[in-house]
């Protein structure tokens, strides 16, 4: 898999590894993100990439945050639910956002 950014390593939870497929999926965090972990960004291109230590980066355009603290970011193509812990800084729809997650999962969607 190569989203914007390099390459995506996560845990496959579907029945069969699509090796060398090309899939669609819905990308998991696996824990909830720290508001004081968040950067607030320039408007750029969206990013969903694994690097070699092991983490990902998320950048995306914020599209929505819900009162149970879900941050919806557009990837462009595709979009990322994120769980969320404390409380929010003053954001605006359409502000670019990144972020630092250790784990996700790969989820195929069936189309």
């Amino acid at each position: 898999m190569t989203p914007h950014g390099g390459e995506l390593m996560g845990i496959w939870r579907g029945v069969n590894a699509p090796e060398g497929a090309c899939v669609h999926v819905e990308v998991d965090v696996a824990d909830a993100v720290a508001w004081h972990t968040i950067e607030r960004t320039a408007p750029g291109t969206p990013v969903l990439a694994t690097h070699a230590d092991g983490v990902t980066t998320v950048r995306g355009r914020l599209v929505d945050l819900s009162t149970d603290g879900v941050l919806v970011l557009d990837l462009s193509p595709g979009i990322i639910l994120i769980d969320t812990t404390g409380r929010p800084p003053p954001l605006r729809r359409d502000q670019f956002l990144e972020l630092v997650v250790t784990a996700i999962a790969l989820h195929p969607t069936g189309y």
